[in-house]
């Protein structure tokens, strides 16, 4: 949900090959990760990813910051279709939603989560969205300071007054929302 990826023929790409990585609390509500000559498309690059999440919200705000990239480089994020019953949308305006379940730990198949999941990628940053078979997919690039911004969100059914299905989940999304 909301991972960063690089994005090289039509694919996801990891962030695998960097020389340092750090990570640092920043305070109550914010950490950062931080990427030092990350190799992409043959070139070192520098990036900080900052992720800062009110209290009581279900929404978590993300920053990444690079020095170093392409003008023409792309990157992605997205959040994955689940694996049981998944229902989902993805909007052309850079926001998508999806419902369903999902086993966590693999060990033990009897814990069924029920969850829905949200992002939404400021439109500074937008390329286009993609649909594949396994994601609702955000392809974004760096706005003139190097900057790409999203927001992720996330509810469980077991949520005591929680969202029950997939259109109230959905209804949620769609209402607040910034990219209308």
């Amino acid at each position: 949900m909301g991972s960063f990826r690089g994005w090289q023929n039509n694919q996801p790409v990891t962030i695998d090959s960097v020389a340092t990585r750090t990570h640092r609390v920043l305070n109550t509500q914010s950490i950062e990760v931080e990427d030092r000559e990350w190799i992409y498309n043959g070139k070192p690059v520098h990036m900080i990813q900052r992720y800062s999440m009110l209290p009581d919200s279900r929404d978590l705000f993300v920053e990444i910051s690079l020095e170093g990239y392409s003008p023409t480089d792309l990157f992605c994020t997205g959040i994955q279709k689940l694996e049981t019953n998944n229902e989902g949308f993805i909007d052309k305006k850079g926001y998508a939603g999806s419902w369903g379940s999902n086993v966590p730990d693999k060990a033990h198949p009897e814990l069924v989560e029920t969850v829905g999941l949200g992002i939404e990628v400021d439109p500074a940053n937008l390329v286009k969205t993609i649909e594949d078979p396994l994601n609702y997919l955000m392809i974004v690039k760096p706005d003139a300071h190097g900057r790409i911004r999203y927001r992720v969100s996330a509810a469980a059914k077991r949520q005591k007054d929680g969202f029950k299905n997939a259109s109230q989940w959905f209804e949620y999304l769609k209402n607040n929302t910034k990219n209308k």
